[in-house]
């Protein structure tokens, strides 16, 4: 299970803040790869996008509840993609 959201970004530090169990602010930072250092508007961006997780998740799993009994093949090849990414982000692989 994931820290449910909002997740914020402080944009002085590009810091990701989640709200944990009790209440209080979990701090994740966004990794630098290698020893190279990533430009800032990389790291912002991994930031921005690790912040939005939680909302892209619940829309996501309510947009697969709105569509799973559809029978048009071309949507079933877009439903098991989008069945196997929450599967990844819930680690229900």
């Amino acid at each position: 299970m994931h820290t449910p959201g909002p997740w914020t970004v402080d944009p002085k530090t590009l810091a990701v803040y989640a709200p944990d169990r009790h209440g209080h602010a979990a701090a994740v930072r966004v990794a630098q790869r290698g020893l190279a250092p990533l430009p800032a508007a990389e790291i912002a961006a991994n930031a921005a996008l690790m912040a939005a997780a939680p909302d892209l998740l619940a829309a996501l799993q309510w947009a697969l509840s709105q569509v799973e009994d559809s029978l048009d093949p071309d949507h079933q090849a877009a439903l098991e993609s989008a069945r196997a990414a929450v599967a990844r982000a819930t680690g229900d692989q």
